[in-house]
């Protein structure tokens, strides 16, 4: 992918993710959501959609045709592969 999924609110299905810019209502969520940074759609040209982990791990699959959410397995194989990831002292 080129991209993140910024122009795609929905499952690979067609099913929508709702919008949900509330903080409260996100924190208690039990279903797939997406919310743009800070709440300003405009922001998504820059910084693509936030996708909760529901909406990440559902069987509608939010992957476009060809491509899939990375399993645990896999990101723990990328992990050991690469390193722990560091980050500058600050």
């Amino acid at each position: 992918m080129v991209e993140n999924l910024k122009d795609h609110p929905s499952y690979r299905d067609g099913t929508p993710i709702p919008n949900v810019t509330d903080a409260a209502e996100w924190g208690s969520l039990t279903t797939g959501a997406y919310c743009d940074y800070n709440n300003n759609p405009s922001n998504s040209d820059d910084y693509g959609r936030l996708y909760n982990a529901y909406a990440a791990i559902s069987s509608t699959n939010i992957a476009p045709e060809g491509w899939h959410v990375p399993s645990f397995t896999e990101l723990t194989e990328l992990f050991n592969y690469v390193g722990e990831p560091t980050f500058p002292a600050g």
